[in-house]
C-alpha cells in the first residue's frame, strides 16, 4: 500500500507544481497589466518595480495553490482512469474513495501550510505593497494631476488646474495657477496651455505657460490689484521631489493587512462598541417606558363651557394640560432620534464586526478548498479520462469560478448582516465538499470494468445537469404515451 500511495502522489506532484507555476504566472501578468499606468512614466529604478510584483505574489500564491490542487486532481485521476490502471485497482478491490485518502492528507498539509502562510506572510506582504504604491503614486506630480480638479502641488502654497492633461508631452491646457506662496501677496494665473518639466536635480519644478494673464493681490492694499497679459511666463515650484520617498504612507493598516490576532482585536473593540449601544438603546426605550407609565396630573376640562364663562382656574387647568402634552410630543420626538442614532450606531458596529469575521474565517476557507478540490476533482477526473487537458481546465476554471462567486456573494451577504460571517465563507465549501462525497460515492458503485468518456460523454452530462426535469408527453385520449 506505501508503494500505491507514492505512487499516488508522484502523479499530483508534477501537476500541481506545473499549474502553479502557469496559473501564478498568468495573475502576475494580470497584475503587471492592472499596475502599468501607476508605474509607467515614473523613472522608477528596477528594484522598485521588481519589488511590487514581488509583493504581489503572497497574495496571488493564496489563490492559485488551491486552484492547482484541483488541476493536478483532475489530471492525475483522468490519467489513471485512462491508462486502465484505475480499472486494474477497482478489480482488485481497491476503489476510487480509497486511493483519495492519500491525495487529501496531502491537501491537508497543504491547507495548514496556506493558513499559516494567509496569516503570517501575506498581510505584512500587502501592507509593504500598499506603502510602496502610494509612496510611487506621490513621487511625481505631473502624473498625479488631475483633469478639472485643483492640485495641490507644493503643500499650502502652489495649486494647479488644467482642464486636459497630454500625459505623454506633460503638455497642460486650459491651466489656472494660484500661488499663495507670500504671506501678503496672491497671485493668480490663467494660461492657455504649458509644458511640466522638472531641472536636472529632481527637485524643483517647471511650468512654461503660454497666452496668459497674470493677477496679482496684495493684500496691505486691498484696493489694489495688478494685472498683466504675457506671451510666455515661467513658474518655478522648488523643493518639489521627484525622487521615491519611502515611509510616506504610515502604518495603518486595513482588514486585508491585519494577521488573526490584530483582527480578533478589531472584532473585540467593535463588539465591545456594539454591547454599549444596544444597552444605551435598551437603557432609553426603559426611560421612555417609565415615563409614558406615569400618570397625568393635570387633564383637559372637556365639559366646558363658552370661554367667557370658563371659570381662571379652569383656564389655567387647560393651559397646563397644553403645555403638558406639548413637552410630551418634544420629549417623544428627543426619545426617537436618540433611538434611530443608537441603532446606526449599532449598526455600524455590527457591520465592522462582520467586515473581520468574514477576513478571518477566509483565511481558514480558502485553504480548505484544496481538501473540497480533491473530493471534487478525483470523481470528475476518472468520469472523463479520454477528454485531456482540456475538461482538466474547463472543469477546474468552471469550479473555481463558481467557488470565487460564491465567496464574494458571501462576502458581500454578510457585510449587509444578511448572513453570518462563518456561513459567508464557509457555505461553498460545505456545499462542494457533499458534492464530491456524492460524486465519489457514485464512482464507487460502478462496476469495476466502467470506462469513463470523451468530449461526446462530457457534454451529455453536462447537458443532463442542466435539464431540472424531463417533460413527458400527455397521452392522447383512447392512444398511447407520444
Amino acid at each position: 500500500m506505501k508503494i500505491l500511495t507514492r505512487y499516488v502522489l508522484r502523479e499530483h506532484a508534477g501537476p500541481f507544481l506545473a499549474a502553479t507555476l502557469v496559473l501564478t504566472g498568468l495573475m502576475l501578468l494580470n497584475q503587471v497589466a492592472r499596475r502599468m499606468d501607476e508605474l509607467a512614466g515614473k523613472g522608477l529604478p528596477w528594484n522598485a518595480i521588481a519589488e511590487v510584483f514581488l509583493l504581489s505574489l503572497p497574495f496571488i500564491l493564496a489563490m492559485t495553490i488551491p486552484m492547482a490542487v484541483l488541476v493536478a486532481v483532475c489530471y492525475a485521476f483522468g490519467r489513471l482512469s485512462g491508462d486502465g490502471e484505475l480499472t486494474a485497482l477497482k478489480a482488485s478491490g481497491i476503489g476510487l474513495p480509497r486511493l483519495c485518502l492519500s491525495p487529501l492528507a496531502a491537501a491537508a498539509l497543504v491547507c495548514a501550510f496556506m493558513v499559516w502562510f494567509s496569516d503570517e506572510v501575506v498581510p505584512d506582504s500587502n501592507h509593504a505593497l500598499r506603502r510602496l504604491l502610494v509612496d510611487i503614486a506621490q513621487k511625481k506630480p505631473t502624473f498625479n494631476l488631475r483633469e478639472q480638479m485643483v492640485n495641490e502641488v507644493v503643500r499650502g502654497k502652489l495649486f494647479v488646474r488644467a482642464s486636459k492633461i497630454d500625459r505623454r508631452t506633460n503638455m497642460l491646457y486650459d491651466v489656472a495657477i494660484y500661488d499663495l506662496g507670500g504671506p501678503d501677496l496672491v497671485r493668480t494665473i490663467y494660461a492657455e496651455s504649458g509644458p511640466m518639466a522638472f531641472d536636472e536635480t529632481g527637485t524643483d519644478l517647471f511650468l512654461t505657460l503660454r497666452n496668459g494673464v497674470l493677477q496679482e493681490v496684495d493684500f496691505r492694499d486691498p484696493g489694489s490689484s495688478r494685472v498683466t497679459r504675457f506671451h510666455q511666463h515661467m513658474v518655478r515650484a522648488r523643493g518639489v521631489q521627484d525622487q521615491l520617498e519611502r515611509g510616506r504612507s504610515g502604518d495603518y493598516r486595513g482588514d486585508r493587512e491585519m494577521d488573526i490576532a490584530m483582527m480578533r482585536e478589531q472584532v473585540a473593540r467593535a463588539r465591545a462598541n456594539l454591547e454599549a449601544a444596544l444597552d444605551s438603546a435598551r437603557s432609553l426605550t426603559a426611560t421612555a417606558l417609565a415615563i409614558a407609565s406615569v400618570p397625568q396630573s393635570v387633564a383637559a376640562n372637556r365639559g366646558a363651557g363658552p370661554p367667557a364663562t370658563v371659570p381662571l382656574e379652569v383656564q389655567s387647568t387647560r393651559y397646563d394640560a397644553d403645555r403638558a402634552r406639548a413637552r410630551a410630543a418634544d420629549r417623544a420626538a428627543l426619545f426617537a432620534r436618540r433611538y434611530r442614532e443608537y441603532a446606526l450606531r449599532a449598526e455600524i458596529e455590527r457591520g465592522e464586526m462582520n467586515r473581520f469575521l468574514v477576513e478571518i474565517h477566509k483565511k481558514f476557507g480558502i485553504p480548505a478548498a484544496a481538501i473540497v478540490f480533491v473530493l471534487i476533482g478525483a470523481p470528475l477526473g476518472a468520469r472523463f479520462p479520454r477528454g485531456g487537458m482540456g475538461i482538466v481546465l474547463l472543469v477546474s476554471l468552471v469550479v473555481f469560478n463558481v467557488y470565487y462567486v460564491g465567496l464574494i456573494a458571501g462576502e458581500d451577504l454578510a457585510d449587509r448582516n444578511i448572513i453570518t460571517p462563518f456561513w459567508a465563507m464557509w457555505a461553498p465549501n460545505v456545499l462542494f465538499a457533499l458534492l464530491g462525497v456524492a460524486l465519489l460515492y457514485r464512482e464507487g458503485r460502478e462496476s469495476a470494468t466502467a470506462r469513463g468518456g470523451g468530449w461526446e460523454e462530457f457534454q451529455e452530462a453536462v447537458r443532463h445537469a442542466l435539464r431540472p426535469w424531463r417533460w413527458r408527453a400527455r397521452p392522447k385520449k383512447g392512444g398511447a404515451p407520444q
